[in-house]
This record gives structure tokens, C-alpha cells and sequence, in this order.
């Protein structure tokens, strides 16, 4: 079993939840498999960002909950990502070591910015 097939499965069923709402755009469903994988690396090879099991699980289930809520059209891997809880502990440390890595910022600048 490879490390990613949980990944693989989450998204597969997140997007079938997505084709049964028959939004506009929506891929037919003989290649949703393949529009699976190509989100699956999406997320990962394109976002360089290592998902984990325990911790993104129940982020990624919330976000496509909330994209079967809001959409008026299929959407892309960008609209599940803005939509991915940001209330987990680690995702903030996370954050914050890639606020300051780009933006060469501060750290107590950084902690002002967790504040907001």
C-alpha cells in the first residue's frame, strides 16, 4: 500500500461528492479517477507540501464540505486549498516557518500576524 492511497481516497470520494452535485464544468465520470490523480498531484508534487494522515484528513473532508456548500461551478485544487481549516496547531507553525522564509520577516512580526 503506498503511503499516499489514504490521499488518493479522500480526494476520489471528495470529488464524487462534487459530480453528483452536476455543477457546470464538472468532468464526466469516466475520467474522474484520472481528474483524482491530477488533483492528487496538484497537492503534492505542485505544492511541494507533505499531507499527513492524522492531521490533513479531517482538514481536507471539512474543505471539500465546504466546496460542496459554496461552488456554483466544478472547482480547482486552488478553490479546496483556501478552503482547508486553518485552526490546527501545526498548520500555524507550519505558516509561520513559510511566512518568514519568504517574506524574510521578523519572528515577533510573524506572532503580530497570528494575532489578526
Amino acid at each position: 500500500m503506498e503511503k499516499d492511497d489514504w490521499l488518493n481516497a479522500v480526494i476520489a470520494k471528495g470529488l464524487m461528492g462534487l459530480v453528483t452535485l452536476r455543477l457546470p464544468n464538472t468532468p464526466p465520470e469516466e475520467i474522474i479517477v484520472k481528474t483524482a490523480q491530477v488533483w492528487v498531484l496538484a497537492l503534492t508534487k505542485g505544492l511541494g507540501t507533505k499531507w499527513e494522515k492524522e492531521r490533513d484528513k479531517p482538514r481536507i473532508e471539512k474543505a471539500f464540505m465546504r466546496l460542496y456548500a459554496e461552488c456554483d461551478r466544478f472547482p480547482n485544487p486552488k478553490m479546496l486549498i483556501d478552503r482547508l481549516p486553518r485552526d490546527y496547531p501545526e498548520t500555524l507553525m507550519i505558516e509561520r516557518k513559510l511566512l518568514k522564509k519568504s517574506a524574510n520577516v521578523p519572528v515577533k512580526c510573524v506572532k503580530n500576524y497570528e494575532k489578526s
